[in-house]
């Protein structure tokens, strides 16, 4: 089980990751973000260099969409890739391959978009974009979890498969347009406080 948000915060300038999934250290090769540009999430059989080329590509002008073209097009194994990519002007675009593991799904919202792959609902997706474009008075780092521990919830309770009701590691990671140190930092570790808080009182690590 992997599923994630990439999204863009219209009051901050801020971007952002948030990725869970059924295997360890999903942080050192799956999110991506770089401040005034974008951010981008690379999962499934991850090619970890592929969020920071999309990164590149945006950097020098191009959309999401063409972004994410031009570097899948001269890379083999593409159709077991999963990507997905927000810019500095709130556009998204993804791409998922035809050998992408288990039930996937990808929604697009306004200034976000969600993937995932073994899911055991492909309306999941959905629902994380919903509570995004919901809650936008809050932290973009609170905004992007702020649905992951329901979400990871509902996938321990309905499967009995260990790669779709576990979750072994968790990853938010935030660019920030204009950046204060300390407010930034202190809400960011309140996100986690409070995420993970939840997800133990749903007992996903026994």
């Amino acid at each position: 089980m992997t599923f994630s948000i990439v999204g863009f915060c219209e009051e901050t300038g801020m971007s952002g990751v948030a990725i869970t999934t059924s295997s360890i250290a999903v942080g050192s090769r799956c999110p991506w973000v770089r401040a005034k540009v974008g951010a981008v999430t690379t999962q499934n059989v991850t090619d970890p260099s592929i969020g920071n080329e999309v990164l590149d590509q945006m950097e020098r002008g191009l959309s999401p969409s063409k972004a994410i073209d031009k570097v899948l097009e001269i890379r083999d194994n593409i159709e077991y890739r999963q990507v997905a990519a927000v810019d500095s002007n709130g556009k998204t675009a993804s791409f998922t391959g035809k050998n992408i593991l288990g039930k996937n799904s990808v929604s697009t919202g306004k200034s976000c978009i969600a993937a995932g792959n073994l899911l055991l609902k492909e309306s999941l997706t959905q629902e994380m974009v919903s509570n995004f474009e919901n809650n936008k008075t809050i932290h973009l780092a609170e905004r992007l979890i702020l649905d992951f521990s329901k979400c990871i919830a509902i996938s321990s309770k309905l499967s009995k498969c260990p790669e779709t009701n576990i979750t072994l590691s968790l990853f938010v990671l935030i660019s920030c347009k204009k950046f204060s140190p300390s407010t930034s930092i202190y809400l960011f570790v309140v996100s986690f406080l409070k995420f993970f808080k939840k997800i133990y009182s749903a007992r996903i690590f026994p």
